[in-house]
């Protein structure tokens, strides 16, 4: 059932995810892409999740990088729009899950004490909605974003990159806050237990609900 559930996960609804963002991300760019570039950028996304570890900054910038170049190749944009454009389809898709992953966690020890199993298999299932809400956002900054007509392109690009940069070190700052109140273990009989603070758990969540 575990393993059922993690591979559920990893490969169905993490390929749900980014194909979601490169959906977003074309309509963006207000490009076209034809049915078969789904299908191949469907590849190249299982082998992403295969090869790269799930989480890490490696991922990030991995998926940042396929999407950048979905935008020059197949929607046959500049570099520079892609960039932008990819960034900040990870940035949103990396903090809203960071949103309800950590409300996620405030709200497991309070349902801990009943069946820990089923809570543990709900709540696992309950992380997944976190692509509403990247959904909802993805929607939001192409209502806004295509208000610009084309010859504001350039200006575009510059606003994109101004509203990028402080989103980009909320998410960083988030990811080493992260890594600093839950990357300390001790060893115990052997074993590796982690650190668990409340208090990191709200302050992770106040970090990716103001990137968001």
């Amino acid at each position: 059932m575990t393993d059922a559930m993690d591979f559920f996960n990893t490969y169905i609804m993490g390929s749900i995810q980014m194909l979601t963002g490169f959906y977003f991300f074309t309509k963006l760019l207000q490009k076209k892409v034809r049915l078969p570039y789904y299908f191949l950028f469907l590849f190249f996304i299982v082998l992403l999740i295969k090869l790269v570890p799930g989480g890490s900054m490696a991922e990030f910038l991995a998926y940042t990088l396929l999407l950048t170049a979905g935008g020059i190749f197949p929607c046959r944009a500049g570099w520079k729009s892609s960039l932008l454009y990819a960034a900040l389809t990870v940035e949103i898709m990396q903090l809203s899950y960071g949103v309800v992953n950590s409300l996620l966690d405030i709200l497991y020890p309070l349902m801990s004490s009943f069946h820990r199993q089923a809570v543990g298999i709900a709540f696992m299932l309950s992380g997944n909605t976190a692509l509403l809400l990247a959904a909802l956002c993805y929607h939001v900054a192409y209502r806004y974003f295509s208000y610009y007509e084309t010859v504001y392109e350039t200006v575009k690009k510059q606003y994109l990159l101004m509203i990028l940069t402080p989103i980009l070190m909320i998410f960083l700052m988030g990811r080493y806050i992260n890594s600093i109140l839950y990357g300390n273990t001790v060893d115990t009989d052997g074993s590796r237990i982690m650190f668990y603070t409340k208090s990191g758990h709200f302050l992770i969540f106040g970090i990716q609900l103001l990137g968001v």
